[in-house]
């Protein structure tokens, strides 16, 4: 979830509890404050199990995007979500290496630093993508945003289409 979401979710749950006037509201009793003023009824009780969902969320996994140049700049955003997913320690790294061919020399070190010694935070943030398709391959010229101090990377990803989804088959830096 990017962190532009979660202000926004803060920001409108702050402002929900708003009422517009400049003074103060009277705390609660101690005894309105556990109490509610409406039965909980059988529709409206809490169960411990979730409803099942019959859709997997889009953009969740490589097959969510398709082969155009929108699809494989998402690709590229998603591969580097996936890269800090790991290093937060909430994604598998055998996760990450599905998402690049083995002759990806970088993608292959990436996963080999993100197993050994995950920093424990992101990596880097997408910032921006201009993808170019061509046939069963993309290249998108990016702008990475490292976490450690700010500074903005210039990198070109070069997707390859197969089995009906991207894959990196060469993250180097721009003009190399």
């Amino acid at each position: 979830m990017s962190r532009t979401v979660i202000v926004a979710a803060v920001a409108s749950l702050v402002l929900a509890g708003c009422t517009g006037s400049t003074e103060p509201s009277q705390p609660p009793t101690s005894e309105d404050a556990l109490t509610t003023t409406s039965p909980v009824t059988e529709e409206a009780a809490v169960t411990s199990e979730a409803a099942p969902t019959t859709e997997e969320p889009e953009g969740t996994e490589a097959a969510a995007f398709p082969q155009t140049e929108t699809g494989a700049e998402g690709f590229v955003a998603y591969y580097v979500e996936t890269l800090n997913d790991v290093h937060v320690g909430n994604q598998d790294v055998e996760t990450l290496r599905a998402l690049s061919e083995e002759t990806c020399q970088t993608c292959q070190a990436f996963a080999d630093v993100a197993e050994a010694s995950p920093f424990g935070g992101p990596y880097m943030q997408f910032i921006s993508g201009s993808p170019v398709l061509v046939g069963d391959e993309a290249v998108v010229e990016t702008v990475l945003e490292q976490e450690s101090d700010g500074s903005t990377v210039d990198s070109v990803f070069t997707l390859t289409w197969g089995d009906d989804e991207w894959r990196v088959s060469k993250i180097q830096a721009a003009g190399r």
